[in-house]
């Protein structure tokens, strides 16, 4: 059936026409099916002979065309609820624009509003504050003005004698080191200071 309807290969359909040359069987088997074909062909052109299909014409149509085409075959309730779509999104679409608009108008009047001046002054005392802060940092401090941390509530209860544990040695260098009794590494430790202390 292949080769009658011509869709074998070129080498299939080789191979198949040196076989019937040898196979008188299915020479005679092709045969009978080439004249089933060809009587089917013959019928099928005597029944249609007065149809002729016509090609529609390919042309090409605009998005407008073809919304308008689609709009002619739709019923009246799609039609309907495309128009009412359309409409609540034209409507939806203003009132978020008047919204943006009315939150830049508010916006813009809540803003200051800065000379060259005014910039100049604000730089001038954020600099000016820093340099304090600064100063302030760098500044030595003198023991009277240290002024111990402040307690919680719980802890501002002082504890009884029994209560108390000893500090342990770590804990009294960090004492003598905050009370600044011990030498700090500026401090130069020659062998003639010792002697003298």
């Amino acid at each position: 059936m292949a080769f009658v309807y011509n869709e074998m290969t070129t080498s299939e359909s080789r191979e198949f026409e040196s076989h019937l040359q040898k196979c008188g069987v299915c020479r005679a088997e092709a045969a009978s099916f080439g004249q089933v074909r060809e009587s089917i062909v013959a019928w099928r052109d005597e029944v249609l002979a007065g149809f002729v299909p016509s090609r529609p014409v390919e042309t090409k149509r605009s998005a407008v065309a073809a919304f308008k085409q689609f709009f002619d075959l739709s019923p009246m309730w799609l039609k309907g609820a495309a128009a009412f779509a359309v409409l609540a999104f034209c409507v939806l679409a203003g009132l978020l624009y008047v919204n943006l608009r009315k939150d830049e108008t508010i916006a813009a009047k809540n803003e200051p509003v800065y000379t060259q001046q005014d910039v100049d002054r604000m730089v001038a005392e954020a600099l000016a504050k820093q340099q304090q802060e600064t100063q302030i940092e760098q500044a030595p401090q003198p023991f009277a003005t240290l002024r111990p941390p402040t307690q919680s509530k719980r802890s501002a209860i002082k504890p009884s004698a029994k209560n108390r544990r000893p500090l342990s040695r770590a804990e009294r260098e960090q004492l003598a080191a905050d009370l600044r009794l011990l030498p700090t590494d500026d401090d130069l430790d020659f062998p003639d200071d010792r002697i003298n202390r």
